[in-house]
């Protein structure tokens, strides 16, 4: 019973965001101590529950799921604390392109992913993409970039339990080539890529804007996967 309380807390804690954790924590951190203060007899820990439960094993469950949350909080400090001080990744803090390579090309074992990050790399670079670093998405992710020139990497979604090891260079990755695609999309729908993108650049953007026009409202035939249906840039 316990281990699948543990686990199936294991499994919920590393899905959440770190204020989430850290309410969830005030929570049972609360109703420790209410279980735990003494009753009107000067007994300790026996109060019902309203199932016929007693308060000792409700204390029990408390504090294991309490000591869950604290686990995953302090393996998030420990992975935050050497994106820090090995790349110097922090929250509210910059980068630049020279160190985003450098991360990546220390980071990624995958040989295919390092072409790709190659060719983004390329147009993030004249786009002038500014890269940050924050503390935590309101939206659980790892990083995220906008229709403007910013990229976000979160370090809360970066050093959760459940995110691997390549998780950094996949993210950047990810994140650069929206980049590449929503700034490569934005200059030749405002007529500005010129100079900015290559003629068969601006011709692949331009084939990918008529073949969104054509299927966007085709509902039924991508059904299963309509997430590519959002826009463009998608």
């Amino acid at each position: 019973m316990l281990a699948d309380i543990v686990d199936s807390a294991l499994e919920e804690f590393s899905n959440l965001g770190r204020s989430e954790i850290e309410y969830n924590k005030n929570d049972y951190e609360r109703k420790i101590e209410k279980l735990s203060g003494r009753s009107s007899d000067g007994r300790l820990g026996c109060k019902n529950d309203g199932k016929g439960n007693r308060g000792s094993y409700l204390l029990q469950y408390y504090k294991t799921i309490l000591a869950v949350a604290d686990r995953e909080l302090a393996y998030r400090d420990v992975r935050a604390k050497n994106l820090r001080e090995t790349w110097g990744l922090q929250p509210g803090g910059t980068f630049t392109l020279g160190a985003v390579k450098r991360i990546f090309k220390e980071t990624n074992r995958d040989k295919g992913k390092a072409e790709l990050f190659q060719r983004v790399l390329d147009i993030n670079k004249r786009l002038g993409v500014t890269f940050k670093v924050s503390e935590e998405s309101s939206k659980k992710r790892s990083g995220a970039a906008d229709i403007y020139r910013n990229f976000d990497l979160y370090i809360d979604g970066l050093t959760k339990n459940k995110a691997p090891d390549y998780t950094v260079p996949t993210v950047m990755l990810h994140e650069m080539s929206h980049k590449a695609t929503v700034g490569a999309i934005n200059l030749v729908k405002k007529g500005k890529a010129e100079g900015m993108l290559t003629p068969k650049q601006i011709e692949g953007i331009k084939t990918i804007l008529e073949i969104y026009d054509r299927v966007r409202n085709d509902k039924e035939r991508f059904k299963e996967e309509p997430y590519g249906l959002t826009d463009a840039y998608e």
